[in-house]
């Protein structure tokens, strides 16, 4: 086997365990190292948990990873239990975790099977316009060499926001020229 195949063969294995270590895993959004390095390091792969600031209450809350089995593309701020479980078991197949729906909803990005390349998904601080609570998220290109095609595995993140009495909350893409889709 010549160098150049080998090379493929290592950069799709990389990219695989990647992608693997990640199936099950919440990253830290604000981690010191790549995600890459991070997710490798990790011992324990098998659980699905929310990333928790040092407050631990619900508007700290988030879920953050590269595969699910959320197929199409989703992108919502959800209201209720009944929403929140059909998500959670559709991308996860596992109930959702509790979420006071009384208080806070949760922003909602997945970007589904169809997606054109990996993305870094954020969200941004919400403000107000009319009569809605404006969730703004960015979506911004993980740069990659691969030597092969890019299949997008239903990339998420998933974030508790503290609801405004008599405000409707939307998410509102404001990513510009950050992504191609």
């Amino acid at each position: 086997m010549n160098n150049k195949k080998l090379a493929v063969i290592n950069l799709i294995l990389l990219f695989s365990i990647f992608l693997l270590a990640d199936k099950c895993m919440a990253l830290p959004i604000e981690s010191p190292k790549p995600p890459l390095l991070e997710a490798t390091e990790k011992s324990d792969m098998n659980k699905l948990k929310p990333v928790l600031n040092s407050t631990q209450g619900f508007n700290s809350m988030e879920w953050k990873g590269y595969l699910s089995d959320q197929k199409e593309k989703f992108v919502k701020a959800v209201v209720n239990k009944v929403e929140w479980d059909e998500l959670w078991k559709r991308a996860f197949n596992k109930p959702g975790p509790e979420v006071d729906f009384e208080n806070y909803v949760v922003a909602c990005v997945f970007l589904g099977h169809g997606a054109d390349w990996l993305y870094d998904i954020w969200f941004n601080k919400p403000y107000e316009r009319d009569n809605l609570l404006v969730i703004p998220f960015s979506l911004a290109e993980i740069i990659l060499k691969l030597s092969g095609p890019f299949k997008a595995s239903g990339q998420y993140h998933m974030k508790v926001f503290k609801k405004r009495n008599g405000f409707e909350m939307i998410l509102e893409d404001t990513s510009g020229s950050l992504r191609r889709m």
